[in-house]
């Protein structure tokens, strides 16, 4: 028996390498064939993804340092991974930079933090602040923060006494209302004092301006710029008596402290959306959108056309803005959304520019409306006669 299966094994071990072997031939047939008939084709790499960038704002209620000063307290503090610093005033400082362990570290320093600097990310808030009102005149902002017990997982950080104008004289006089600080992007719906709750409305920043250079987000103390500005010219100069005004900001005909400039518009409502969202300013420039956006000054804007169809059957157009800019009847109806039934399709031959020749075909279409109306009338009259 071990005879024969030896000869067996021999057998199938010369069987494997004749196989191997033509197999091998096979390949190098194909090879030579394919070399023959195709080219070589160099295989490139690809790009690597570019990093994304992580971007910090430093601020602080005292100047800052310059350049130097800055990139040599970074690299103390061993904060790497920066690409760029850019001075946006003395007071405020945006860095970006390519590592999250940086920007953690950075968030994290304690030496920045007892230097008194605020460190946030752009599209992130780390304070978020609310309004309580009707507190009693006559309680210090240290006993208000030491009655007041907010739910998990707010934080209060800090109370303020807001003023008011004073009517009576000039100046700024204490009122009742408080405004709260907390830690996050975490606002309450209430607070609690002495087992009472207190509603907390959302705080909306008021539109700050420079009585130097007259432009919007910062106050004197942090103007940038030294030069005086006329609110009434934009002339350097700090004021004149000139009819003709002219505003810093918009270039309109009006004074620069005017609230029916479009710049303090946009940055009213901006402030309200940072209130309603509880977001950043970077993050509320991406949520505003003008007003009247698309609408050119002597358009008229029509809100709504009711067609009445019938007694029992009404069309009516949503309040859609629809300009004055030589719409045809299909446009209309094409681009208005319509309640209850669908107008039926009319073959009129397609329309002209002209808005007389459109308005005529709006009051054709309700004459054959109201003649049918007539017609069904007549019908239903005939046949309670007959009845």
């Amino acid at each position: 028996m071990s005879d024969n299966e030896d000869a067996s094994n021999e057998l199938n071990k010369d069987s494997m390498n004749v196989n191997f072997d033509e197999f091998v031939e096979d390949d190098n047939k194909k090879r030579m064939r394919s070399s023959s008939d195709e080219e070589w084709t160099e295989v490139k790499q690809k790009k690597r993804k570019e990093t994304e960038k992580i971007e910090l704002y430093i601020s602080n209620n005292e100047k800052l340092p310059k350049q130097f000063n800055l990139a040599k307290l970074l690299k103390e503090q061993n904060i790497n991974d920066i690409t760029r610093v850019k001075f946006i005033n003395p007071y405020r400082v945006r860095i970006e930079l390519t590592s999250e362990i940086s920007a953690e570290k950075l968030e994290m320093c304690q030496y920045f933090i007892d230097l008194g600097w605020q460190i946030q990310r752009a599209m992130e808030k780390n304070k978020s602040y609310g309004v309580i009102r009707d507190v009693d005149l006559d309680m210090s902002e240290e006993e208000i923060l030491e009655n007041i017990s907010c739910p998990e997982p707010a934080k209060l950080l800090s109370v303020n006494r807001l003023n008011r104008r004073n009517v009576e004289r000039d100046g700024w006089s204490p009122s009742e209302a408080v405004r709260l600080c907390f830690k996050g992007s975490y606002l309450p719906r209430y607070v609690f004092t002495h087992g009472l709750k207190i509603a907390v409305e959302p705080y909306v920043f008021p539109v700050s301006q420079c009585s130097r250079c007259w432009k919007f987000g910062h106050v004197l103390k942090r103007c940038p710029s030294n030069k005086v500005v006329c609110p009434k010219c934009g002339g350097n100069h700090a004021n004149c008596e000139i009819s003709k005004m002219t505003c810093v900001n918009c270039k309109g005909q009006h004074i620069s402290l005017s609230k029916s400039c479009p710049y303090f518009i946009k940055e009213k409502r901006l402030r309200e959306l940072m209130s309603e969202y509880n977001c950043t300013y970077r993050r509320a420039l991406t949520l505003y959108v003008p007003k009247n956006e698309g609408i050119h000054e002597g358009e008229e804007v029509i809100k709504e056309i009711p067609i009445n169809v019938s007694s029992d059957k009404e069309i009516s157009l949503t309040p859609t803005e629809i300009t004055n800019k030589h719409l045809t009847y299909a446009e209309v109806t094409t681009t208005a959304q319509v309640h209850k039934q669908k107008p039926k399709q009319s073959s009129h031959k397609k329309q002209n520019k002209s808005t007389e020749e459109d308005w005529m075909k709006w009051n054709s279409f309700e004459v054959d409306q109201n003649e049918t109306e007539s017609q069904n009338s007549c019908k239903t009259d005939k046949r309670q006669k007959d009845e």
